[in-house]
Parts: structure tokens; sequence; C-alpha cells
């Protein structure tokens, strides 16, 4: 790979060479003081930090490990709250002063408005007028709705860490469950973090911007949230909504270091090219690099400033690892929220004794297949059939699958299980090459706030044409305007992340539109941290 603009070659194998242990020493730390959490006792708990001390002091130990432009950042306490790349209102925190550098801590959501660059967030809407407000009217509310607009996130604190958790373990199982999720987080803590600090080194981020990306008590805020999301899952495994995640086990492939240390730098890489696009002076052409009438003008663009935009192997082999990084090894688990009510429809259906068959189910804008193998795991009688516009997503989905497959069939010592096929197919979601009436139930994960609102309609009636009467159509996505009241005020600003249709969404009634003409009737909601999941019955 080509060293970066502006870097010589020796400069950029050495950033090689210490990335790894860099990364591994910082998730580390992170993993320590998360387990030291869950060790204390709530009665004899201290007293949780201030936001402003930072989760990364005391880390002076692994300092040697780290190249020396880094040390400093590291020396003034570690205040970050960088990712790799950003998606759906994960991130978004207030303007502050306008076009003046002042720096204001708003809960380490993410990316500040870049002064003299990005436009101001819009205002958002009342809350009697808002997305959230309206679903109170059309859909049956989740307890995990309240759950989360009441949530108020102070940060971690060792007390009330160690009793959410203790609260929810009943059995091995359980343990094993959270050390999983809570290394899962404190590796891509140390992702995220060292990701900041190789684009700081390598020149990306320019002196004056440093301050708009670092945020004291970021890292607490984010794994507090994370803590919450973990806590639902399990909630909902127990009740036999869907499985533990199949890749808990330690033969997995993440498990493997050469793996680890592949996606590592292969991140850090991105990372550094993202940052540098976002917090360019410059003007960024975010055109995709081949001209194609094949697809949508909107789908032209490197939304969130992606290398390639969608187009290409590497966009489609690094992806995963940038968007964990960015929900600190959590969106897995908010992705899966879309199981809720996928879960009840097939218990649903078992219940009824619906004799229809296997249940076909169609995935759009799939991706990389990671969702649909947390399905097939759940649930592997479902024919389904998986989705993307993009060839080169689609390639890196089928590949997913395919090792999803073996490694269950290995595990399980069942190599001839009956597993129902999976299917492939580039389209766009506007357009599917599928049968009137033919799914049962269709799904879509973060597609709807990269649509124009044209789009978006045009989306709703094409699943509304392929799905049977009765069918379940579920829309996972970013939450919106009154789901969470508290961020309302600057959900907004991750629009000036290359994300030309976020506002529009952030302002959607999907209730009202997909009731729109009769088409669908609205069913329940339910959120995780920043991702909602709303599901409709096709009349």
């Amino acid at each position: 790979t080509a060293s970066a603009p502006g870097c010589g070659h020796g400069n950029m194998h050495r950033a090689r060479r210490l990335a790894p242990a860099t990364a591994v020493a910082l998730a580390a730390a992170t993993a320590l003081s998360l387990i030291a959490a869950m060790s204390t006792r709530s009665e004899v708990a201290a007293p949780a930090p201030r936001a402003s001390q930072g989760t990364l002091r005391g880390l002076t130990g692994c300092e040697r490990l780290v190249p020396s432009p880094m040390r400093a950042m590291l020396r003034r306490g570690g205040k970050l709250g960088v990712r790799s790349t950003i998606s759906p209102a994960e991130a978004s925190t207030p303007a502050v002063g306008a076009d003046s550098m002042e720096s204001k801590d708003t809960g380490g959501w993410g990316f500040d408005r870049v002064p003299g660059k990005d436009k101001i967030a819009p205002e958002a809407p009342t809350q009697e007028l808002s997305p959230g407000m309206a679903d109170k009217e059309n859909f049956k509310i989740d307890p995990s709705v309240a759950f989360w607009e009441d949530f108020t996130n102070e940060g971690l604190d060792a007390g009330k860490v160690a009793t959410t958790i203790q609260s929810t373990i009943e059995s091995p199982s359980d343990v094993a469950y959270w050390a999983y999720s809570l290394g899962r987080s404190a590796y891509f803590i140390g992702n995220a973090i060292a990701g900041f600090l190789f684009a700081q080194s390598q020149g990306k981020i320019a002196e004056e911007f440093s301050d708009t990306v670092q945020r004291g008590g970021a890292v607490e805020r984010l794994t507090a949230d994370a803590i919450e999301v973990y806590k639902w899952n399990l909630k909902w495994q127990k009740e036999g909504l869907f499985k533990a995640p199949w890749d808990m086990n330690p033969r997995h492939r993440q498990f493997n270091p050469r793996y680890i240390g592949e996606r590592i730098l292969t991140g850090m890489e991105e990372s550094a090219q993202v940052l540098g696009r976002r917090f360019s002076t410059d003007d960024v052409d975010t055109k995709y690099w081949m001209k194609n009438k094949l697809y949508p003008e909107y789908y032209q663009d490197t939304f969130h400033y992606q290398t390639d935009g969608w187009l290409s192997t590497r966009s489609a082999e690094t992806y995963e690892h940038s968007t964990e990084t960015l929900f600190i090894g959590r969106q897995d688990s908010m992705q899966r929220t879309a199981l809720v009510p996928f879960g009840r429809w097939m218990k649903q259906r078992r219940d009824q004794g619906t004799s229809e068959g296997t249940p076909k189910v169609l995935e759009i804008a799939a991706g990389t297949g990671r969702f649909a193998t947390f399905l097939k795991d759940s649930y592997p009688e479902v024919d389904l059939t998986v989705s993307d516009l993009s060839p080169f997503y689609l390639e890196q989905a089928r590949k997913n699958l395919n090792y999803w497959r073996r490694f269950r069939q290995e595990q399980s010592g069942t190599p001839n299980e009956k597993i129902a096929p999976t299917r492939f197919m580039q389209a766009a979601a506007e357009e599917l090459p599928v049968e009137d009436a033919s799914q049962d139930c269709v799904v879509s994960v973060y597609l709807f706030h990269e649509l124009p609102p044209e789009a978006r309609e045009n989306v709703v009636k094409e699943v509304a044409r392929v799905l049977k009467k009765g069918g379940k159509f579920i829309l996972t996505d970013s939450l919106q305007y009154g789901d969470r009241p508290k961020i309302d005020a600057y959900i907004g600003n991750f629009s000036n992340f290359n994300e030309p249709w976020y506002e529009s969404f952030l302002k959607e009634d999907f209730g009202k539109l997909l009731t729109k003409d009769g088409l669908f009737t609205c069913e329940e909601k339910v959120l995780s941290s920043v991702t909602k999941t709303l599901s409709f019955t096709r009349t």
C-alpha cells in the first residue's frame, strides 16, 4: 500500500510496526478499567471520575509503545471522542460558539461542527411535532423506548456498572456474554483512539481542529451507553427472540492474531483518509471514482467521506471494522434490535400453526451481510434473499454468510445440518427484481437515512409490492428527533459528515409515510441507544 500523501515510506512502515501494539495497549488499558468496574461492589464504589479527567490517564506505563508524535496527546489526558468513520446519529455534538473554536463537552456523541466550514445544525422541531412523539400515537411502544427516552448518560460509575451487570447474570453463559461484549468494546475503543492518533501523526488533522474532535469523557459515556445496549440484548436473548452472538466462540477468525493485525492496520489507514477529508479546509470531491448510469444519482457520492464510497473491494472489506470502531463495538447489538419484532413475528407464526412453509425473507441494502448472519444463526430455517446495489458489498456478504455456514456446521458437529438457502441479488431497493406478493418479511437496516425523500417513498412502495398480504416490514435505522429528546439539540450535526439526506430523515414521520394510501399498519417500536426499529404489517 502506498504511503499517505506527504509522508515518507519509512515513516509509514514505522507506524505500521507500532500500530498493533499501540491499539492492543490502549484496548488493554480500557479493558482493565472495565474489569475493575465490574468487580467493584456497588456499596463500596468510589465516586465516578469527573468527565474532564478522561479515561486514558494512567497510561504512562504503555507510552513507550506509542510513537513519539502521539505521546503528547496521551499526556494531555487523552480526551478523545473520535471514530474512524461516521454513521447515523451516533456522533453529533452541538455547534459551539458559531465560528469560535471554543470546546464544550456534550456527552461524547462525536464530532462538532467544523468552524468556518460546516453549516449550523438545523433547529430540532418541537417535541409535539417530532417523529418520536408521532410514533407514540401510531405504534405499540416497547419498554426499551421509555428507558432510552429517560436515560441520562453521565459516564461510567463503577457501582452502577457492577449493579447493572450483576443483575443480569444468572448462568455461566451470561458471564461469557458480558466478557465477550466488554472485551469487544475495549478492543474497538483502542482502535478508535489509535486511529485518531495515527491520523494526527500523519498531519491529517490540522492543529486548529484538534479540540473539535477531542472530548473529555467521551470514552466513558460511549461505554456507559454500550453497557445498557448489551443489557437489553441479553434480555431479548433470554426471551428467546434471538440467539447469543455466534462469533462469541473463541475459534472464530476474529480472535486470530493475524486477522486482528490486518484489521487494525487497514482501519488506521482508513481513519487517516476519512478524517483528512472531514477536516480539510479545501473543497473535497465526494463523487465516485467512476461514472455509471446504472446507479441512481444520489448513490454516487462517498457517504461519510469513506474511501471509494460503496464501490470497491477495499471499502467492503474495511466497512465492518470501521463502523464498529465508530460504535465502540456495539453496532452488532444495535442492529440485532431488528430481530426483536422479527423474533416475535416468528413466534406468532409458530403459535398460530402457520403452515405456509418456509418463511421467505428479503433484506434490502444488506451491505456486507453482517446482520444477515445473525438472522440466519437464530432462524436457519428462513429462506433468505440478501440484496444490495453494490456488487463489491454483495460479494462480501456472500463471503460472510458462507463463512458463517461453514463455522456453524464445524462447531456444531453437524455438517449435514439442514439450513435453508441464502440467495444474493444486486438491485436498488426501489426497483427489486422480485415477484409481486412473494415475500413474507422484508428487513431494512440503516438504509433510509441515506435516501432522498422521493427515493424513500419509492422504496416503501416497492416493499409493499413484494410483500404478501399480512407480511412484515421491519425498518431499523438511526434514531430521529423526539426519540431521545435529551440529544435532539445536536444530532442534526451529523449531516455535515457528508450525509446529504440526513436532515430530512430526522423529521420523516415513517408512521405517516407507510400508512399513506393504506399500504401498511403500524405495529411496534424498539430503541437501542442511537438506533430505532419500527415494524409494519402489509394490509
